[in-house]
């Protein structure tokens, strides 16, 4: 191999590094954020719940643990989504939606919710999640001898195109869930952590290729120890975390419950 192909191939340890924590740290986040929104205790207390983000053919990346048996449903669901409509028949703004169980795996109260992501008008990742709703209809008590006494069927839909939200679609859950508003707010808590992973990740992609165009790490050197007479750094100065990172989740929830709110 020559010099030039092995330079291509060789993998950098500092970027490595800075991906991973960086895709750990956005679905982190998107569980904190589904965590504190959710209206029902099975999701905040019992953690019936995965947050993720999958590449653009819907490879797991990173997942924000809550109950691990979600993890093949969710992969499994977003290849399915991308099977019914293609890379090409998603756009910006698109979030799709379904609870089918024979997609996901499991039982109708498990609905995923899955935003694409895309970063110069092209499809990179998507951010997804599976929650358990209190309810999505059916009976009350006892076992059900079939899907349909056992609820509501979402199938692969768009629940948002293009920014704008399926009333029609919110409408037919609400009609069809023993406690609508509970059933929205979970909707809403969903939204509200796809949106933060969708926005986390483009933050982060920008990032990566800002840290790419740097020289490379061999020129990098590790500053020196400060003088003893040095000034500490402000409290105040531009390298503190900006207000924007600490306000996301309440942006994101605000838009969700513009979306979803009950009308």
């Amino acid at each position: 191999m020559d010099a030039a192909a092995e330079s291509r191939t060789r993998t950098d340890p500092v970027m490595t590094e800075i991906v991973r924590n960086g895709v750990i740290a956005v679905t982190e986040e998107m569980k904190t954020n589904l965590m504190r929104t959710a209206y029902n205790l099975i999701i905040y207390e019992a953690l019936d719940f995965t947050t993720g983000l999958f590449t653009a053919t819907g490879e797991t990346v990173s997942i924000g643990m809550g109950l691990p048996m979600f993890i093949r449903g969710m992969a499994a669901t977003l290849k399915a989504k991308l099977a019914h409509f293609g890379a090409g028949g998603l756009e910006p703004g698109d979030i799709l939606i379904t609870n089918d169980g024979y997609v996901t795996g499991s039982h109708l109260n498990h609905v995923t919710v899955s935003l694409p992501i895309f970063h110069e008008g092209r499809l990179v990742a998507f951010a997804c999640c599976m929650a358990h709703w209190l309810t999505v209809g059916g009976v009350l008590s006892g076992m059900t001898t079939d899907i349909f006494s056992e609820g509501l069927q979402i199938p692969i839909l768009k629940l948002q195109s293009k920014g704008k939200l399926n009333d029609d679609l919110v409408d037919i859950i609400k009609m069809n869930v023993h406690l609508p508003e509970r059933a929205m707010g979970d909707l809403r808590a969903q939204l509200t952590a796809v949106r933060t992973g969708g926005a986390s990740s483009s933050c982060a992609i920008a990032t990566a290729r800002s840290w790419c165009s740097t020289p490379s790490p061999t020129s990098w050197t590790i500053p020196s120890a400060p003088r003893a007479n040095a000034r500490a750094p402000s409290p105040t100065a531009p390298t503190r975390p900006s207000r924007s990172w600490t306000t996301m989740a309440s942006r994101s929830a605000s838009a969700s419950r513009s979306a979803c709110g009950s009308r």
